[in-house]
Order: structure tokens, then sequence, then C-alpha cells
């Protein structure tokens, strides 16, 4: 009878090693989920800042300069819509 109490007890022990252990390893792994969520927030808020910053006027205006090596027209180089459509009725 001895054995047997002596069994269980180790057994009852090996149990709780076990839950122990198990529970560790949750926590790791629980941690390491609220370490990956909080990287994604900071990653979606970057995303959703991004398109308002891409339409940004001086964005574009930056861009059409530098990378499109674009200017702006010159006076003779305007026409004006409103002064060609009167033009193009009248001949």
């Amino acid at each position: 009878m001895a054995i047997r109490s002596d069994c269980r007890a180790l057994a009852l022990i090996k149990v709780f090693e076990w839950d122990r252990h198990y529970m560790t390893e949750l926590e790791y792994h629980v941690a390491s989920a609220v370490s990956i969520k909080a990287r994604l927030l900071n990653q979606q808020k970057k995303l959703r800042i991004e398109p308002a910053k891409s339409k940004a006027p001086e964005r574009i205006a930056s861009i059409v300069m530098t990378q499109l090596q674009m200017t702006y027209p010159k006076r003779e180089e305007i026409i004006q819509l409103k002064n060609l459509s009167r033009q193009m009725h009248i001949k």
C-alpha cells in the first residue's frame, strides 16, 4: 500500500510539474502574441496615414518637380478654355 501511495504522489507531482510547464509555455505564447499584435497595430496605423500623405499637394508638387522634372508653365503657354471655346464658335 505504501508503494501505491508513493506512485500516486509521484504521478501527482508529475502532473503538477507538467501543468506548471504548460502554463509557462502558454504565458510565453501569449506574450509573443501581444507583441505581434502591438507591432501589427503600429504598422496598420502607419498604413492608414500613408495614403493621406501621398495625396498631399506639397508631396505631389515635390514629385512633379524632382522626379518628373516638370515646371510651372510660362504665361504664354497657358491656354484658357473659356477663350478657346469662344474662338471655336466664332469661326
